[in-house]
């Protein structure tokens, strides 16, 4: 009896650990995506005499990945690969291996179909202040960094992050730099999906992990795209630490 005791209490023990340690696994998981994404973005712009991958299509340029996400079941973008590592949709395709990497081990969002629940293929999007020479609409005022040479603290500046799945719609995440302290206003929710924060790609290439301060940054995730967009957030500290990753006055 005393042995069997000590068995259960040691699988207790065991279970309790593995439930602990899943948070920090999914988080070094999501890094590492981030980080290999980050290695492709880097890769291009060797590639091109330091031109950078769009964020989105427009100026003619090839975004960094295609196709437009929600829940609805009847959109191939949501559960197919295609637009992510295809050369033909998307700029990034050439220089990955895996669609796995677009998507976070904890991000928790499906697709349900008759047969069961899909998950959705994409959890990053790219920073609209990078890749494009188009003026940004949020933040017109502000440089678009096109060339790494446009990058002035690669250290400090956001290329990729994850995005709250009520919010991830296009393949980039639009920050308004114009309203700023008790003006500031959140346009894309970033992701939480590791214990209150979020994984960024930064463009020196390391991944960093913020932690969110501010309950509104971290709606509820509903499974719908019905989360409200371009809504005021007065002196959230979340929305300046973004802004001040962003980009800078032209």
């Amino acid at each position: 009896m005393v042995a069997l005791g000590v068995v259960a209490i040691l699988a207790l023990l065991s279970l309790s650990a593995v439930a602990h340690n899943q948070p920090s696994s999914d988080r070094a998981g999501c890094a590492n995506n981030l980080r290999r994404l980050m290695q492709a973005w880097q890769m291009y712009a060797d590639d091109n005499s330091g031109l950078l991958m769009a964020h989105a299509a427009t100026g003619g340029d090839l975004p960094w990945v295609s196709g437009n996400m929600d829940f609805n079941f009847g959109n191939a973008d949501n559960t197919t690969p295609l637009k992510l590592t295809n050369a033909a949709y998307a700029a990034i395709g050439p220089y990955v291996n895996s669609s796995e990497l677009f998507r976070c081990p904890a991000d928790p969002s499906t697709i349900v179909f008759g047969d069961g629940p899909k998950s959705r293929v994409r959890s990053y999007s790219m920073s609209e202040l990078m890749g494009n020479p188009m003026p940004s609409t949020w933040s017109p005022m502000f440089q678009v960094m096109a060339k790494s040479t446009e990058i002035p603290q690669p250290d400090r500046t956001l290329v990729l992050l994850e995005e709250h799945p009520d919010s991830l719609n296009d393949s980039q995440f639009a920050i308004d730099l114009g309203h700023v302290g008790a003006a500031a206003r959140i346009i894309d929710y970033p992701g939480a999906f590791h214990q209150g924060g979020a994984n960024l790609g930064m463009a020196d290439g390391r991944v960093k992990n913020w932690l969110w301060a501010d309950g509104r940054t971290m709606p509820p995730i509903t499974f719908t795209a019905t989360l409200p967009l371009n809504v005021s957030s007065p002196n959230n500290p979340d929305v300046a630490r973004l802004q001040a990753a962003a980009s800078y006055l032209k």
